[in-house]
């Protein structure tokens, strides 16, 4: 089981990596976006989310987070979720579950991290302003 100290530096990481990636790079709305081919390090030059981000890092891959194709939606919006590895999670499991067990956080804490419609930040947000919403989340949770 992830620790809080643990699942902040992970959190903190992924703060890291987003304020060093090119916006045109990011969709806050998307897991992945609708190019991605199905490579986990995202090479193929897609766009993803916080969360889909954070799967293609080497830490947080070994703690078994992957990038897996969607078969849940019909309409195309999402072809890849955020799973763990192992039959734990399937495909379409909630992503934040995963991002739960990753960073030990709750399921609220999940959304207001990496779900645009649920806390302060808009889908066309940055980011640079999605690390900042992390930086700030773990600095909250760190003075508890």
């Amino acid at each position: 089981m992830t620790t809080q100290k643990t699942g902040n530096k992970r959190l903190l990481a992924l703060a890291d990596l987003l304020e060093k990636l090119p916006r045109r790079r990011f969709e806050y709305a998307r897991w992945v976006g609708t190019s991605w081919k199905g490579k986990q390090d995202l090479s193929c030059g897609t766009t993803a989310c916080a969360l889909g981000w954070a799967a293609t890092m080497p830490s947080l891959r070994r703690a078994g987070l992957r990038l897996m194709p969607s078969t849940e939606y019909a309409d195309g919006f999402y072809h890849g979720v955020v799973a763990l590895k192992g039959d734990r999670y399937a495909t379409n499991s909630s992503p934040y579950e995963a991002a739960k067990e990753v960073f030990a956080i709750d399921y609220a804490e999940a959304y207001h991290l990496f779900n645009p419609s649920y806390n302060m930040l808009e889908e066309s947000a940055t980011p640079k302003q999605v690390a900042k919403h992390i930086r700030l989340f773990v600095a909250v949770r760190s003075a508890r």
